[in-house]
């Protein structure tokens, strides 16, 4: 009978809130699919909105992540506060029932309103989504709900307990724990570590009995429950500080190194606090404008204005056409290595009678055995294109499933050279599609290669390379054109999990720049690619002596 009474008392007081919380889910979702099938009717092509999800994260539905976190406050405050401020909480306390199972039915009432309200505009998100996007982003869609849907019940019962605590220093740990767990796992993209979220609303019944226990001048009195607090600190000052470091922490670049063909040596740049930078070489430094005069392959458009171009450097003339042709930039961080949230690209199809590559309306998604290619107009799966890709890597020998593609996902470029698939052996293959027609081609990795971790497509006006690779023993290459030809370069001490470097191609040399933060390294190659010199710098201003120093000059 207890029991019973408790579910029709919480049913009378939570039920009007329940039906604003799901008019309100009901609304929001509506204006939802108002302005997202508004984005899909103005947006030439259409698939450029799968593009935005799927490359730069931007996930059209992130707003309405307050209605999880909303409906939780609301029931919160509407099941509990009412019963501190009248004092009714102490009779709850003394009814002929275990203390422990009249706040597990509270609990349940609650929980399941917000499960209820969860489910509801999950549901409706999906419903919407399904309309526009592929099942691949639809599952995303859930995946997110689903963890707001968690978020949402950690307030609940944070809020709960904080509201019921008489305590005053209690009450305000009590609500500071949800508020930042709902602060370090609200965030753009969920895996699997962060369904710890479930540990950690178990947890929360347990804190929030402990308020229910102060009514009664009484605490959980468990060791385990008070070395748990701990444990759970700990633990989200960690997850917090990883965030920081991950999201927001800033990298400072003490140094810039480029190498003077004028004076045949290295110089840098020192970058100092307040916009203070030093310049010079191992032997001297000079002002700005000395510095740029000796760079005038990087700082070409200086000297074009102030009419000191040609420039003459040794028996070789460079005017501004040439310095602009040879010029080519590639760079690589640790963070490139993060695969996307969802695996959908989009399928360029260039035509060789026209000189602008128009977005594609197709893009493929990779399965566990097959691609499938998608029409952006139906949101429906191009059987026959779909067969065509799978024929081709079939044919090349690919082992499904598919472990990386890379390539330019953009049509701002002068050509499509396609995306370099490494199948679940290692092999790598090259797809590509142009007048309407599919080519795939293996690519002959030599046997002393290690396995590929990235690779960087550069699709240049140049066509010297495809682009670079990085090998999982920290080894560089480039990937030649049209023959895929791997060329090492000699990069000392180089680490691409903790590196980043920078390769830059000017009229006479390249040269490629890399550094920790801590020690800034740069080596120097002809055309040929055969290295001439390089050098270090150390951020330690200690070390400040073994500024610049070529290993051998060219």
């Amino acid at each position: 009978m207890i029991i019973q009474a408790i579910y029709a008392k919480e049913w009378l007081k939570l039920k009007w809130y329940l039906i604003a919380l799901a008019v309100t889910a009901i609304s929001s979702v509506a204006y939802f699919w108002f302005d997202l099938n508004f984005k899909f009717s103005s947006i030439e092509p259409a698939s450029m909105m799968w593009y935005r999800f799927a490359q730069i994260g931007d996930k059209p539905y992130d707003k309405l992540a307050f209605l999880f976190l909303f409906s939780a406050v609301i029931i919160a405050v509407a099941q509990f506060l009412p019963e501190t401020i009248r004092n009714r909480v102490r009779i709850l306390t003394h009814l002929p029932c275990r203390l422990q199972t009249i706040v597990a039915h509270h609990l349940v009432v609650g929980g399941l309103g917000i499960v209820a309200i969860s489910t509801l505009a999950a549901l409706l998100i999906v419903l919407v989504m399904k309309q526009f996007y592929p099942l691949e982003i639809v599952q995303i869609a859930a995946k997110d709900c689903f963890f707001w849907s968690l978020l949402g019940l950690a307030l609940y019962l944070g809020l709960s307990g904080a509201i019921i605590e008489r305590n005053f220093w209690r009450k305000s740990f009590k609500l500071l724990v949800p508020l930042v767990i709902c602060l370090l796992y609200f965030k753009s993209r969920y895996t699997g570590e962060d369904t710890i979220l479930a540990a950690i609303i178990l947890w929360l019944t347990l804190l929030t009995y402990d308020s229910f226990l102060s009514v009664k001048v009484q605490r959980l009195q468990s060791l385990l429950f008070k070395g748990s607090i701990a444990v759970i600190c700990l633990f989200l000052l960690n997850v917090g500080v990883e965030r920081y470091q991950d999201e927001y922490a800033s990298h400072y670049e003490k140094y810039y190194l480029f190498f003077s063909p004028t004076l045949r040596d290295f110089v840098y740049q020192e970058n100092n606090p307040g916009h203070n930078f030093v310049y010079g070489t191992t032997s001297t430094t000079f002002d700005r404008l000395t510095y740029e005069e000796n760079l005038p392959f990087v700082y070409w458009k200086n000297l074009d204005i102030q009419r000191k171009l040609p420039i003459q450097i040794g028996n070789e003339s460079f005017d501004k056409a040439s310095i602009r042709m040879a010029r080519q930039s590639l760079q690589y961080r640790p963070d490139y290595l993060q695969s996307k949230e969802v695996s959908l690209y989009p399928l360029f199809n260039p035509s060789s009678d026209k000189g602008v590559i128009p977005f594609p309306e197709e893009a493929f998604a990779l399965k566990t055995d097959r691609i499938v290619v998608y029409e952006c107009e139906t949101v429906t799966e191009n059987t026959s294109l779909s067969d065509e890709i799978n024929r081709h890597l079939q044919a090349q020998g690919i082992t499904f499933p598919i472990e990386n593609v890379w390539g330019k996902t953009t049509n701002m470029k002068p050509f499509d050279w396609g995306y370099f698939l490494r199948d679940s052996r290692g092999k790598i293959f090259n797809l590509r599609r142009s007048d309407n027609k599919v080519s795939t081609a293996l690519v002959p990795v030599p046997e002393d290669v290690s396995q590929i971790v990235h690779i960087r497509v550069a699709e240049n006006r140049l066509k010297n390379f495809y682009g670079y690779a990085v090998d999982s023993n920290n080894q560089v290459y480039l990937l030649s054109y049209p023959d895929y030809r791997f060329i090492p370069l000699e990069l000392k001490n180089f680490n691409y999990l903790g590196m980043k470097f920078h390769l830059i191609a000017d009229p006479m040399y390249y040269m490629v720049r890399y550094d920790d933060y801590s020690i800034y390294r740069a080596a120097l190659f002809d055309k040929r690619y055969n290295p001439l010199a390089t050098t270090k710098i150390s951020a330690d201003t200690k070390t400040r002596d073994y500024i610049l120093r070529p290993s051998h000059q060219h």
